[in-house]
């Protein structure tokens, strides 16, 4: 079976994907609608996407699409415990809390707002895509 997830490799989606179908060929998409759409036009069987975290609340990306545009049931709901991650390049690791920039999407941004506020008052906080 082929099931869709907010891609890419690695991402929490991934992760909820791989738990939920250790088995299945997962193909990634860049997009909550692309993941969608490919359940429409039958690329894959079903789609994993974000509904809803705890800290940042309902994703309206996927609900928008599936109220106002797609024909699908949710068939399922899982709940993942995340844990958010700060990396820093090798040869920073000794001053990874002098870090002036960082870099992550904008739900990780969010969960980690208050231990960034506490460690990096003075940091630059850059949103990017998955």
């Amino acid at each position: 079976m082929k099931v869709g997830y907010l891609g890419p490799i690695g991402s929490f989606t991934y992760s909820a994907t791989l738990a939920a179908f250790p088995d299945a060929t997962l193909i990634p998409y860049a997009s909550i609608p692309a993941c969608l759409k490919a359940i429409e036009q039958q690329e894959v069987a079903c789609s994993i996407i974000p509904i809803e975290n705890t800290i940042e609340g309902t994703v309206n990306a996927s609900i928008d699409y599936l109220y106002h545009q797609a024909q699908l049931p949710v068939q399922a709901e899982l709940v993942l415990p995340i844990q958010q991650q700060l990396m820093v390049a090798k040869e920073n690791q000794a001053i990874w809390q002098q870090s002036q920039k960082i870099l992550s999407h904008p739900q990780a941004l969010a969960q980690s707002q208050m231990f960034l506020e506490k460690n990096f008052p003075e940091a630059i906080l850059e949103a990017t895509p998955s």
